[in-house]
């Protein structure tokens, strides 16, 4: 039903194939984060699983690490905390993790500022909400649909309206 309804107001939007390989079992790292950021109440909630076919899962699995993925759950949905602070939280040395959160905030996992009194840089985890981020994001996905389709398809299956342009491009973005 929803197809048909979307065709009917977007009767020019090619919908991107998905295949999941169901050889290999879901790595568990990238369920438990899909969860933990997702924004769909069954799947948050418990009452339906995230599986390979959703696009918390395939999203993620294609731009993070088990490793990412552990540190991530360690930081907790959209709290704040300064390096030393993860740093405590992982067991990581600062001087080993902060190229890792780094490199998490490039890949867009991560979000980082100096909001706090002693104006340190804090990471957080924001929530996965495709289509509902701000105006910059655009160039972000463009880059995303032109290196890694694939991938960018989990944008396009959670933000088909705002988004659709990027993700029928045939790999070449815009």
């Amino acid at each position: 039903m929803e197809r048909k309804l979307d065709k009917e107001l977007y009767p020019e939007y090619i919908y991107p194939e998905h295949k999941t390989d169901h050889s290999e079992p879901p790595r568990e790292s990238i369920v438990k984060l899909g969860k933990m950021i997702t924004d769909r109440i069954p799947q948050k909630l418990g009452i339906k699983k995230i599986t390979p076919d959703d696009p918390e899962y395939w999203g993620l699995a294609g731009v993070v690490t088990d490793e990412e993925a552990e540190i991530a759950l360690k930081l907790g949905v959209r709290k704040p905390k300064t390096l030393p602070e993860i740093a405590k939280l992982t067991g990581i040395p600062e001087k080993e993790l902060e190229p890792k959160l780094q490199a998490m905030s490039v890949k867009g996992i991560l979000e980082y500022n100096w909001e706090n009194p002693k104006h340190e840089k804090q990471y957080l985890l924001p929530m996965f909400v495709p289509g509902g981020r701000t105006p910059g994001s655009h160039a972000v996905l463009r880059a995303y649909v032109q290196t890694a389709p694939r991938d960018g398809n989990a944008f396009c299956r959670r933000g088909r309206k705002r988004y659709r342009y990027a993700c029928h491009s045939g790999g070449k973005g815009y």
